[in-house]
C-alpha cells in the first residue's frame, strides 16, 4: 500500500448531486466522497501515455474496479499533521464564561427520563451522563487535529468537564468555500444572453492559519500495478476540471494509539470498544453495521462474539454517483456519516481483543466489498467512557 497526498491548486468542485434544472448554482459538499477520490486515482491509472483514458474493455474496468482505495483524509502536506471528522460523541456546552467538553456514553435511562419507542430494544440510549457545567449546547468543528483527536480516541472520560479548548486548538469549523459566476458560451465562442450560472468549491486552506491543506489517499499498489501507474504532477479534477498536484507521500497514516490497543485488553473475558467512521459507511441496514463472522468488524482473531450496544449517528448522506461501464447514474444510497461512534462489546481473551483492534483499525468496514474497495467506512478504534468516569 502507498499513500498518496493530492492538494487541490484552486477551489475543488465536488457537487452534492442535485440537479441544477430550474436553478443557476450548484451546491458543494462539504467534503469529498470516498467513491469521488476512489474514481479519480482509478481514471488516473487509466491514463494511457497521451494522457486519455486507455482501459475500456470490460476486463480492463474489472481490474481497475479491483484497485482497494482508502481514503480520503484532511492532512497539511507540509507538516503531515492529519486532521479527522469530529466524533458524534462528543459534545461542546457553551455559556456566557466559556465552552467545555461534555462525553457522549451509552447509559440505561432511568425515570423520569423517557426515551422515544422506535430506540431498537437491544440498544442502549446515548446520553451526557454527567457535566459539571450548564449551558446550551454548540455544534462542533468538522474537523480535530489528529493529536487531539487521539487524545479523544484514548480516553473521552478524562476530557469531560474540560475547557474546550483543550481539544479544539487548530480544529477546523468546516472548510473555505468559494462562488464564481460563470457564462455559458455559444457556438461562435461569444456569450449566450441570459446564459449565468454559478459553481462553488472548497478552498483547502487551513481557514486560520491559511496552512495548505490536501487530501491523503492509500492505494493498493499490487493491484494498481495490473492495470497502470500513479504519477507525481500537476491533473484535472471535479467539475470544471480544477487543478490538484498529486505527490507520493513518505509519512504513513497514523497508527492505532497503543492505549487504545490496552484499553481492548482490560478485562478478562470481554471489553467494549468506540468505533469512529473516518469516511461514511454503507450498510444494508442503514445505520447499522452488520457483526456476523466473515464480515468488517465481526468475531475473528479468536474473538467469540461481538455485540452493538449503543450508536451516535448523524444525518444521512445521499451516496450516488456515474456508472462509467453501464454509462447510466448509481442508484441513491444513504451512508451513515463520517463521525459516527458505534459502541462494540467483544468477547474473546485479552490477546485476541488486542488484535481485533489492529485488524479493524483504519480498514473499511461497510457491509459490501465494492464499497469497501471505494473507500467508504474506513474507521478509527477507541476506548469508552466507563461508569465512574475510567478512559
Amino acid at each position: 500500500m502507498s499513500v498518496w497526498t493530492i492538494e487541490p491548486r484552486d477551489p475543488l468542485v465536488v457537487r452534492d448531486g442535485r440537479p441544477n434544472q430550474g436553478r443557476s448554482e450548484s451546491a458543494a459538499r462539504a467534503f469529498p466522497l470516498p467513491s469521488t477520490i476512489a474514481g479519480v486515482v482509478r481514471t488516473r491509472l487509466g491514463l494511457g501515455a497521451d494522457g486519455v483514458f486507455a482501459r475500456t474493455s470490460a476486463d480492463e474496468l474489472a481490474a481497475l474496479r479491483a484497485v482497494a482505495v482508502r481514503g480520503p483524509w484532511l492532512v497539511e502536506p507540509d507538516t503531515g499533521t492529519f486532521y479527522a471528522p469530529t466524533p458524534a460523541d462528543l459534545a461542546l456546552l457553551a455559556d456566557a464564561d466559556r465552552r467545555t467538553i461534555a462525553a457522549l456514553s451509552p447509559a440505561p435511562v432511568a425515570a423520569p427520563l423517557l426515551v422515544d419507542e422506535g430506540l431498537p430494544g437491544d440498544l442502549v440510549p446515548v446520553w451526557a451522563q454527567r457535566h459539571e457545567r450548564e449551558g446550551k449546547a454548540k455544534g462542533p468543528p468538522a474537523f480535530l487535529r489528529w493529536d487531539a483527536f487521539a487524545r479523544w480516541l484514548a480516553g473521552p472520560g478524562r476530557r469531560t468537564g474540560e475547557d474546550a479548548d483543550s481539544i479544539l486548538q487548530g480544529a477546523i469549523d468546516a472548510l473555505p468555500r468559494e462562488s464564481r459566476l460563470h457564462v455559458q458560451v455559444g457556438e461562435h465562442a461569444t456569450a449566450e444572453d441570459g446564459m449565468l450560472f454559478e459553481t462553488e468549491g472548497l478552498r483547502f486552506v487551513h481557514p486560520e492559519t491559511r496552512a495548505p491543506l490536501a487530501l491523503a489517499v492509500e492505494v493498493d499498489d499490487a493491484a494498481a500495478a495490473k492495470v497502470g501507474s500513479l504519477r507525481e504532477g500537476l491533473a484535472p479534477m471535479g467539475g470544471k476540471r480544477r487543478l490538484v498536484r498529486w505527490t507520493r507521500a513518505t509519512q504513513p497514516l497514523p497508527e492505532v494509539p497503543e492505549p487504545v490497543l490496552n484499553g481492548a485488553s482490560l478485562g478478562d473475558t470481554g471489553s467494549r470498544v468506540r468505533v469512529l467512521l473516518l469516511t461514511p459507511a454503507l450498510f444494508e441496514e442503514g445505520w447499522r453495521p452488520r457483526l456476523s463472522p466473515g464480515t468488517p468488524l465481526g468475531p475473528a482473531e479468536g474473538v467469540t462474539h461481538v455485540r452493538l450496544v449503543a450508536a451516535c449517528v448523524g444525518r444521512p448522506l445521499a451516496i450516488s454517483g456515474w456508472d462509467f461501464a453501464k454509462q447510466q447514474p448509481k442508484r441513491i444510497r444513504r451512508a451513515a456519516p463520517a463521525g459516527s461512534v458505534y459502541w462494540l462489546e467483544l468477547t474473546g481473551p485479552p490477546a485476541a481483543r488486542r488484535a481485533w483492534v489492529q485488524r479493524a483499525w483504519a480498514e473499511a468496514t461497510s457491509d459490501a466489498e465494492e464499497d469497501r474497495r471505494d473507500g467508504f467506512g474506513v474507521a478509527a478504534i477507541g476506548n469508552v467512557l466507563e461508569e465512574g468516569g475510567a478512559a
